[in-house]
């Protein structure tokens, strides 16, 4: 028998397929959506944190604990009232989140609404800057921004991960299959030596399946009670053979 033929090897290698097919779509799940999906989810944390400012104010406990939240998770705040930055008030600004903060208001200015708005200035650009605005209830306005620079970052290292992962994940696999397999196909292998010793005259063989398997344990013991009727046939057929030749022998003596 061919050695690939083997169910060791048949099992390793419906493994090594079945691996390959659920981390193929992992990867194609993080290329082609794992980006959109995560600035989806980050949109959704930033508009929960900007509706969450809308009735508090800024410096009571409410505000400092929200504004560490989303310290913790990469976003800035920005309190604006009447024009003028309220929070932080002592932080200079780059060019880029003054054009985000003012683009921000401009959006939820023209939204007429109490409901938050989003965005990535400048206009969707791949290393833009994620904002949510609202209009709070004492008429300033809430805009937090964070950088999807830190999202390009982010998935990056969630990418440089992975493949270290999917390495350690097959590896590990391999070796839990090869062990598996060699577990299950031991003691088929040890009854087909046995099988051959019995078919080579040695009557003192025991068929055995191991203590792993039910399946094989039953197929072990189907064999011994066909090895016992087989014996007992040869037996049979001994005796009948000598009683045959012990009553040819008879009448050929009286002669």
């Amino acid at each position: 028998m061919k050695k690939f033929g083997r169910l060791k090897f048949n099992m390793l290698l419906y493994f090594l397929l079945f691996a390959t097919i659920i981390i193929s779509s992992l990867w194609v799940f993080q290329m082609a959506f794992f980006e959109g999906f995560y600035q989806d989810q980050k949109f959704k944390t930033m508009k929960r944190y900007c509706e969450d400012f809308k009735d508090v104010e800024v410096g009571d406990s409410k505000f400092l604990e929200l504004e560490s939240l989303c310290d913790d998770v990469g976003i800035d705040v920005f309190i604006v009232s009447h024009e003028r930055l309220v929070f932080p008030n002592n932080l200079p600004l780059s060019e880029m989140e003054s054009q985000t903060i003012k683009n921000a208001l401009v959006h939820c200015a023209k939204n007429n609404s109490q409901e938050c708005v989003t965005g990535i200035e400048p206009n969707g650009r791949s290393l833009g800057i994620f904002y949510t605005a609202i209009k709070n209830t004492n008429g300033s306005y809430t805009v937090l921004t964070s950088s999807h620079a830190e999202l390009k970052e982010t998935i990056f290292v969630i990418r440089f991960q992975f493949v270290y992962t999917t390495i350690i994940v097959v590896v590990i696999g391999i070796i839990l299959a090869w062990f598996l397999a060699t577990r299950t196909t031991k003691p088929i292998v040890e009854m087909s030596q046995t099988a051959k010793k019995w078919a080579d005259g040695d009557e003192t063989v025991t068929f055995s399946g191991g203590k792993h398997y039910a399946e094989l344990n039953e197929l072990a013991d189907t064999l011994n009670y066909a090895k016992q009727s087989v014996s007992k046939a040869g037996i049979l057929q001994r005796d009948l053979l000598a009683n045959v030749s012990h009553d040819l022998k008879t009448p050929l003596t009286m002669i």
